[in-house]
């Protein structure tokens, strides 16, 4: 198929433009808002209920730690780790986002239980670094599971409903469609430069922040 100029031109104006980008935050805001409601919950009862959790997260962390210590920090690693995590979250919205939910709430345990086990100054200098993208991309990557269950709900009234058809379905849900197309591209974008920073500057940095408090 060929793409001429003014192609090329109307789709840049139609999806990368400002006015889609506005569109796009309109349409994914009450999905986020949600998901990041999931968040916040998380990371608070993971920080104040620790003690309740020590059974379940103690074994998790002694794992990662050795599986660090045998494969290393690469940026492969953690990039490619990190993509898979996230784009599994966005399929399971196929079956009503049950699963991504889980996910969405064990790591966010994991990151408030982590927080109150460690000095809070260590704790921000190895995770902000990456973590300022890395955990907005977990966030959106829950609400695109939300909106793909949207999606799917649709559909399913679109069969069962008398005065709805399958097809309507998904020519109402196209702008949704679209946004998560755009949401899953996001992701794989902050997740990548997470990856770089957390390969390669969370922790000489952190080490030259510890350093100003000893």
């Amino acid at each position: 198929m060929y793409f001429s100029k003014c192609d090329y031109y109307r789709i840049f104006n139609k999806y990368i433009s400002k006015d889609y980008a506005l569109n796009y935050c309109r349409l994914i805001k009450p999905y986020f808002i949600l998901s990041l409601i999931i968040f916040i919950v998380s990371i608070l009862s993971g920080y104040f209920f620790a003690d309740s959790l020590n059974s379940i997260f103690v074994d998790v962390i002694k794992k990662m730690v050795e599986s660090t210590a045998v494969e290393g920090i690469t940026f492969k690693g953690i990039f490619f780790n990190n993509v898979e995590v996230n784009i599994i979250m966005m399929l399971w919205g196929f079956l009503f986002s049950i699963v991504s939910t889980g996910i969405m709430i064990f790591n966010s345990l994991l990151i408030g239980y982590l927080a109150s086990i460690v000095p809070l100054h260590v704790f921000l200098a190895y995770v902000l670094p990456h973590g300022i993208l890395e955990l907005p991309a977990l966030i959106l990557s829950l609400a695109t599971s939300f909106m793909v269950t949207h999606i799917v709900i649709r559909c399913i009234r679109g069969i069962l409903a008398k005065n709805h058809t399958f097809k309507a379905e998904l020519i109402t849900s196209k702008n949704l469609i679209v946004a998560v197309g755009v949401s899953v591209i996001l992701c794989v974008v902050l997740l990548f430069f997470a990856g770089i920073i957390e390969t390669y500057v969370t922790s000489a940095l952190a080490d030259f922040i510890l350093s100003l408090f000893s």
